[in-house]
């Protein structure tokens, strides 16, 4: 049998997908193996000089030098364990030595005094290509017969060579792109690249990174465990099997963009210890790191970014590359509950359901998978949509590629996804005799998992059950989003509540208390709040030019605390633009759900379990588009999206919600624009439930002075400085339960 294996002019760019281990054809082994080892030719072609293979990326890693030679070298030294070689067949016994281990980096391992003595590179080179050759021989002889796992050692090993370069294709990548730009060059074909060979298109950015929003995943059961009945090569962590029941919970449908990292970084997050664990502190002071790695400052607010081959302008709408400690700091500002995603609640992000997920465990292993389920892993489908296989050269904007079902992007591709989930066995794990320290080594605690691939993975790495971890200092391609799980006592995320504010929000004040021996103020409180803050806006400025109605569409203004937005939209019949900003995601969803359409169904409970579906509607003569509702956290408000000097600043009913209102009060100065108008209204509730009482502005008798304190006194105290007082009244609201019970209170 000849097989035609020399190089296609133009060479084609990027990876094939994995062989199948049930149907593979020799010849589709050959050119997977082809494809991946050019592919490696090819980046590790794209240093300009020799001197430049002996250079270290970073001080904890080994030089370039030995990530050339370690590939091939692997393929011997595990031929020779799987018996396909004898010890005299060896190419090079003294390589196989020198480059046959890496390095699990830590913070200790400085290899700034390495001092191995690396053979010249030309020789390496040769090295290759005698190994390249060897294997091709090997594969055309290899049986690919029958059922094909660890038992038939002498074809599993092929596959675990193939897999194991292309692993090191893509962390060989991380550290050219860790080298200085001076010393790399763009890959193009010459005698080391034959049939494929690497992109070198930079995907174009769209510029601000798009709103990014949370979305809801329902309680489900996860089954983890790649089965042996799967027809494809796995490592020996992605065997076993573990039933995880996963309780609902949000996360964001992007991954974490540029854009939003920057605000991380204006509010000083790299110094801010209170953000970060111990280990994560540790590294801060270690490193001085003041922003993601592969950002390059030009100045204290001027950031380049550093792909493999180029310095080019910050893409903010790409997703942010940090490590796990970084991330998980990121996720504390964001606020109470944040964090990053589990490897269980990665997999029904996903959207897919394996047949391992149905049935019964012990059948785990023999399950039967049909070419349309197979075709759901991006492994296996060569028409999946996502930036994997070194489609490109470097990430793409979040929102390049379209959402899966459940609303999701890039749960595949782009960068990998950090996981709060520590690197394990599952249960029924077992190592490949081969390659017994593979994971094991890696079950201690310190290295976190990743998932689900980046840009620059191929091959076993872009599987539904790829298993990959590294420790939580570590730099990949990867970035995280955002979780949150959905606790019981966390009601502001409820669909009671939610229901009960959009009903006390938008009813009719009819229908909100039909009673007429109720009481008939505090019927209409967010239009309250708006009209008295623009009523008082428009006598602050009605000697002003800005008093005339045109002018009156140049203002701004700002709702914090927002729940469903009634208050948000009616500041704009006054203001140009406002701006609702609320820490509810189940409130948010709805005020944009508003937004989108102008009404919406909701329903009103009228005793126990009986309901009656009601019309939510926005007043049509308001212009929605001058509306934008964004989730986000009073304490942090992010001034770089939203901007800041707002006319008009609503707070209602928000200060005795707040884990720090001290934080929000000096932020204010920020929020309000000179000759704007502030309004804080609260019934001063204050509950431990939510804010620390010592953290309460009033509501307590003070131990020196044995004086009570109330709230307003503190508000004009903390204000005093920035702020005049205008007037001081009280705002009555009703809050509807059910058709016998309501809250009636007197906000101040």
């Amino acid at each position: 049998m000849t097989l035609d294996l020399q190089p296609t002019m133009p060479p084609a760019t990027g990876s094939l997908k994995q062989p199948r281990l049930d149907n593979t054809s020799t010849e589709e082994l050959l050119n997977y193996f082809e494809n991946g080892w050019t592919l490696y030719d090819s980046l590790m072609s794209c240093l300009k000089a020799d001197e430049d293979y002996y250079r270290l990326p970073n001080t904890l890693r080994r030089p370039l030098i030995f990530y050339l030679g370690h590939p091939a070298v692997f393929f011997i030294n595990k031929f020779v364990a799987a018996g396909l070689l004898t010890e005299e067949e060896r190419v090079n016994a003294h390589f196989e030595q020198l480059f046959a281990v890496g390095v699990d980096e830590m913070s200790w391992d400085d290899m700034a005094n390495d001092h191995f003595e690396w053979p010249p590179v030309s020789q390496v080179w040769e090295y290759r290509q005698k190994v390249h050759d060897l294997v091709v021989g090997v594969i055309k002889t290899t049986d690919l017969t029958g059922k094909i796992d660890f038992e038939k050692i002498k074809t599993w090993v092929v596959f675990m060579g193939m897999e194991h370069e292309r692993i090191h294709l893509e962390t060989s990548s991380v550290l050219i792109r860790e080298l200085d730009i001076k010393y790399v060059k763009k890959p193009a074909p010459d005698s080391h690249v034959a049939k494929y060979v690497l992109p070198t298109e930079i995907a174009p950015s769209r510029g601000r990174a798009p709103l990014n929003e949370m979305i809801t995943v329902d309680a489900g059961t996860t089954v983890l465990g790649k089965p042996w009945s799967y027809p494809t090569y796995g490592w020996d962590n992605e065997y076993g099997v573990q039933q995880v029941k996963v309780p609902s919970f949000q996360a964001s449908k992007f991954k974490i963009t540029n854009g939003e990292w920057l605000a991380f970084i204006n509010a000083k997050g790299y110094e801010r210890q209170e953000l970060w664990d111990e280990e994560g502190w540790g590294w801060v002071t270690y490193t001085k790191a003041r922003h993601p790695h592969f950002w390059v400052a030009l100045d204290q607010s001027k950031y380049m970014f550093r792909t493999i081959f180029d310095i080019i302008e910050m893409p903010w709408d790409w997703p942010v590359e940090v490590n796990f400690l970084e991330a998980a700091a990121y996720c504390r500002w964001k606020g109470k509950g944040y964090r990053p995603i589990t490897e269980a609640e990665w997999h029904r992000i996903t959207g897919i359901t394996h047949p391992s997920s149905e049935g019964e465990l012990k059948d785990h292993n023999k399950v039967q998978f049909t070419e349309e389920v197979l075709q759901q892993d991006p492994a296996l489908n060569p028409n999946y949509k996502a930036n994997l296989d070194f489609s490109t050269m470097t990430s793409t904007p979040v929102d390049e590629f379209p959402p899966n079902a459940l609303g999701f992007y890039d749960a595949f591709g782009n960068v990998w996804e950090w996981s709060s989930t520590p690197y394990d066995a599952l249960p029924g794990f077992r190592t490949c005799y081969i390659y017994q320290d593979f994971s094991t080594p890696c079950f201690d605690g310190r290295h976190n998992m990743i998932l689900g691939g980046s840009w620059a993975s191929t091959g076993n790495e872009t599987s539904l059950y790829a298993r990959y971890a590294f420790r939580r200092h570590f730099f990949q391609h990867a970035g995280f989003r955002l979780v949150r799980s959905l606790e019981t006592d966390d009601i502001y995320e409820t669909p009671k509540l939610r229901r009960e504010y959009l009903f006390f929000h938008f009813a009719e004040p009819k229908d909100l208390m039909p009673w007429a021996m109720g009481p008939q103020n505090g019927l209409c409180f967010p239009k309250d709040c708006a009209d008295l803050l623009i009523s008082t806006h428009r006598a602050q400025h009605s000697d002003s030019s800005s008093s005339s109605s045109s002018s009156h569409k140049k203002l701004r203004a700002l709702d914090v605390g927002c729940a469903v937005g009634r208050s948000t939209f009616e500041l704009v019949r006054y203001a140009e633009h406002a701006v609702g900003i609320d820490y509810s995601h189940s409130f948010i969803d709805a005020a944009n759900d508003l937004k989108e359409k102008g009404e919406t169904i909701s329903s009103k409970t009228l005793e126990g379990h009986i309901t009656q579906d009601v019309l939510i509607k926005v007043d049509p003569s308001i212009d929605r588009s001058r509306v934008d509702f964004y989730q986000g956290d009073a304490h942090r408000l992010d001034f770089d999206r939203i901007g800041q000097d707002f006319d008009l600043v609503l707070a209602a009913n928000l200060i005795d919600r707040l884990v720090y209102p001290r934080h929000f009060i000096d932020a204010l100065p920020r929020m309000v624009a000179p000759g704007g108008v502030l309004l804080i209204t609260s019934p001063y509730t204050w509950l431990e439930q939510f804010t620390p009482k010592e953290e309460w502005l009033g509501g307590f008798v003070d131990p020196e002075t044995n004086l009570p304190v109330h709230t307003f006194d503190t508000l004009k105290r903390l204000l005093s400085d920035s702020f005049e007082l205008i007037e001081a009244r009280d705002l009555p609201f009703v809050i509807y339960e059910h058709s016998r019970k309501y809250q009636w209170s007197a906000a101040h």
